[in-house]
């Protein structure tokens, strides 16, 4: 079976999207489908090991956030905003570019006077390979000029909060 993001498309007020999670995760709300009856509970997120059946299997996401979404500078002094992707093993890495047209292969963006990051290659689907240079390594380039990226329906910046804690 194949899907698209367009299956998974629904309809949901705005004003039911939380923006900010619960200072107690485990207090959060559940939805409960039984796939036999069809039937709908609501729970919270604290009764979920009591749903789990012996023979079920549990996926943990244990992956991280990164501060991934940079802010700089085209050549003509005009904002670029780069969303990095994945780090490559040659050391650049893929990565999302704002405004995509105007970042060909061969542009740069600033980060100061600290970092520059070329397009090496453009790859496809709104993707472009970028390599660093400067003073700064990949992590010092995220601490400094780089923010957590929120999607696009939470309608506020990201801040110190959306950063892991642990």
């Amino acid at each position: 079976m194949r899907y698209s993001t367009e299956d998974f498309h629904y309809d949901c007020p705005s004003e039911l999207i939380a923006q900010r999670p619960l200072p107690d995760r485990a207090a959060s709300r559940l939805l409960i489908l039984d796939r036999r009856s069809g039937r709908i509970d609501h729970g919270a997120f604290s009764d979920f090991p009591t749903l789990l059946e012996p023979d079920d299997v549990l996926v943990v996401n244990a992956s991280r956030v990164i501060r991934a979404r940079l802010h700089g500078r085209r050549e003509n002094g005009r904002d670029a905003q780069v969303l990095l992707v994945h780090p490559e093993p040659d050391g650049t890495w893929l990565a999302m570019v704002h405004p995509g047209g105007k970042l060909q292969t061969g542009r740069t963006i600033a980060f100061g006077d600290e970092a520059v990051l070329e397009v090496v290659d453009v790859i496809g689907g709104g993707v472009r390979r970028v390599r660093l240079s400067g003073s700064l390594d990949w992590s010092d380039l995220m601490e400094r000029y780089g923010s957590v990226p929120l999607p696009p329906y939470i309608k506020r910046s990201a801040d110190a909060e959306d950063r892991d804690r642990y």
